[in-house]
């Protein structure tokens, strides 16, 4: 008996969130959302044993290449960005297999982009005394503890009375794996 064809991916992107509404934390759901709705920019309309590793190079090759939106300086999307893109569609085709369709993942053997070291600014003093002398509240308040703990936004927003330790000055990451992080507690 003959499998079926594979669904075209505009149809299998519905099944495969769903599956990962049910599999993922809210946010790798929300990652492989986004990705979807950008790699059907380039395969829609196409059936999933149509997709092949050169169409996923030629998908990795014109999106680094693209401006990205949020900024109006003609910054291209980074490498992580199309590297998570093409985690996504390794991901929904490993899926599929498992669905028991007959599908060649696209991705096997292709080479991911480099990313950078995880190298990052940091603000001199200066910089920092001038925006937070600048700073409406609560951004203020928000940016010193940022800058004094080492927080994350989303592990700053968390924080609750019962994590801060002004004896120890210490604060109490129960988000974090390394939960402890040395600050300057008031």
């Amino acid at each position: 008996m003959r499998k079926a064809r594979p669904p075209k991916i505009e149809d299998y992107v519905k099944i495969f969130l769903e599956w990962s509404g049910r599999h993922h934390r809210p946010k790798t759901r929300a990652l492989h959302k986004m990705n979807c709705n950008t790699l059907l920019r380039f395969f829609r309309g196409k059936y999933l044993d149509e997709i092949t590793t050169a169409d996923a190079e030629h998908f990795k090759a014109k999106r680094i290449r693209e401006e990205h939106h949020s900024f109006e300086d003609g910054t291209t999307i980074s490498p992580a960005t199309v590297n998570r893109a093409l985690a996504t569609l390794r991901l929904m085709y490993n899926h599929a297999a498992g669905q028991g369709f007959e599908v060649s993942n696209p991705t096997r053997g292709l080479r991911f982009l480099k990313e950078s070291d995880g190298q990052m600014r940091v603000i001199s003093f200066e910089e920092e005394a001038a925006y937070l002398g600048r700073a409406s509240q609560p951004l203020k308040d928000i940016a010193a503890t940022i800058l004094d703990t080492g927080l994350r936004p989303d592990e700053c927003f968390r924080l609750e009375i019962g994590n801060l330790d002004f004896t120890q000055r210490t604060v109490f990451n129960s988000s974090a794996r390394r939960a402890r992080r040395n600050g300057k507690c008031p």
